[in-house]
């Protein structure tokens, strides 16, 4: 089964050339952290106030 590419939505807090470019070249597009986004970039103190023990948010294992 042969098809275009899914268009995927991204967000990311650091602006990375390398990691916004190869997302673009992929035609995935930005978006920002409070919309729907299939993959979000996030660095450490990001993942951290995300998983934190008062925001609720836990990760299962198959994650």
């Amino acid at each position: 089964m042969t098809g275009s590419p899914a268009k995927l939505a991204y967000c990311t807090d650091t602006e990375k050339s390398v990691v916004v470019n190869n997302f673009e070249k992929r035609g995935w597009f930005p978006v920002s952290a409070d919309d729907d986004w299939n993959f979000y970039w996030a660095g450490p103190q990001t993942c951290r106030a995300l998983f934190s023990v008062d925001s609720g948010y836990r990760m299962n294992d198959n994650q």
